[in-house]
């Protein structure tokens, strides 16, 4: 069984969806979900998670 990390806004695949998956498919799943995490962790600006709220910023900074 893999240790996913736990995120507040990623979720990884529950244990029904890892079964339906090729072994190779969920080991890209694995890496992708891990690799997204650490670039927020260490460049959140550019690799961070962009809530929908947050889209409207810019506009109402400019007002």
């Amino acid at each position: 069984m893999l240790s996913w990390a736990k995120h507040a806004i990623l979720k990884p695949p529950t244990e029904e969806e890892q079964a339906l998956m090729e072994p190779e498919e969920l080991l890209t799943v694995y890496q992708n979900y891990h690799d997204a995490i650490k670039k927020a962790e260490s460049d959140p600006y550019r690799y961070g998670i962009v809530l929908s709220n947050w889209k409207r910023m810019p506009e109402l900074f400019c007002k």
